[in-house]
């Protein structure tokens, strides 16, 4: 326990933690570790999508409150993405005709150009975790999404 009367989770069930959530992710997404299974090259629709830039259907942002669900913010939005669609039956296409500049990294880097490897890092892993975490609690919750919907 810190000085401020926070309990932390300690390193070694941190590691059995991010382990289970691996594995979990692992046995969902085995497909995709296959080489020669996907090809940036084809369009695929209902997919898993991964990237920096989404484009959502007037259709979509119509039906749901949230375009993704707001926590947690910057790693794994995909994942809840594709739950959400997929229980409510809204199409993903991933399509490779569509062409984005992406400036890498630049939401990462601070204003005077120096990246904070350490810190982006950490709000990385941090973010990370807490996306499969929910993404579990998703996953056993038919109605988790209910309320996202517009009535």
């Amino acid at each position: 326990m810190s000085a401020q009367g926070k309990t932390y989770v300690s390193t070694d069930d941190r590691k059995i933690r991010e382990e289970k959530i691996f594995n979990f992710v692992k046995k969902y997404h085995l497909d995709l570790l296959k080489p020669g299974v996907a090809s940036y090259k084809k369009k695929y629709e209902n997919v898993v999508i991964h990237g920096s830039a989404i484009i959502f259907s007037r259709e979509y942002l119509n039906k749901y409150i949230h375009a993704l669900y707001p926590e947690p913010f910057y790693y794994g939005e995909e994942d809840l993405l594709y739950l959400k669609c997929m229980r409510y039956q809204s199409k993903i296409v991933y399509d490779p005709s569509v062409k984005v500049w992406h400036a890498a990294g630049a939401s990462a880097t601070n204003s005077k150009g120096d990246r904070c490897t350490l810190k982006r890092e950490i709000f990385r892993y941090e973010n990370f975790v807490k996306t499969k975490e929910l993404y579990i609690e998703v996953l056993k919750d038919e109605n988790f999404y209910e309320n996202e919907i517009r009535k």
